[in-house]
């Protein structure tokens, strides 16, 4: 089946080769955007207060932790024997490891900030538009005719995947 070539179908010179965005022609235009974007990182940071700190048993804030003494929401943890009383009880200068240690929910706090990333991104866009607007080609047929019935180059040379895809995903899955 041979309908010829576009120009066999042109109008005052203008084939859809030339008019249509589809077939390899109409008008182009590129736009271009960029995005910029700044990625901020807070952080918590806690130092054992005082950094020395010793509950009365001699135990330290890296023992407290180590050996699993007690929890970050400040409760006893599963290494801490319920004979042993609270923390409390172990307190030096009514400083317990609960309010010393930073693992035991304790220590000093502070928050820092700091702008880690900055990434810059271009995008651009091919725009087409076919041109002249309303082209018709000798047939009568429309850009839009060429484009819909698949005689645009553009959609013969993406069909074939097009209907790859359609039948991929129509197929039952296994």
């Amino acid at each position: 089946l041979s309908w010829g070539t576009f120009a066999d179908w042109a109008v005052n010179g203008i084939s859809a080769a030339d008019a249509c965005c589809d077939c390899g022609g109409g008008t182009s235009a590129f736009s271009s955007t960029m995005t910029t974007t700044t990625q901020y990182i807070t952080q918590h940071i806690c130092a054992d207060s005082p950094v020395d700190w010793q509950g009365s048993s001699g135990r330290t804030c890296a023992d407290y932790s180590a050996n699993h003494l007690c929890n970050e929401d400040g409760s006893l943890g599963i290494g801490w024997n319920l004979s042993w009383g609270t923390f409390a009880d172990w307190a030096v200068n009514g400083i317990s490891a609960a309010d010393a240690c930073c693992d035991c929910g304790g220590g000093t706090s502070a928050f820092s900030s700091t702008m880690t990333t900055t990434t810059t991104r271009y995008i651009t866009q091919h725009i087409c538009a076919d041109s002249p607007v309303d082209w018709q080609g000798s047939s009568g047929r429309t850009c839009a005719d060429y484009s819909l019935t698949g005689q645009s180059t553009v959609s013969q040379l993406l069909m074939p995947a097009v209907i790859a895809e359609a039948a991929r995903r129509l197929s039952p899955q296994r």
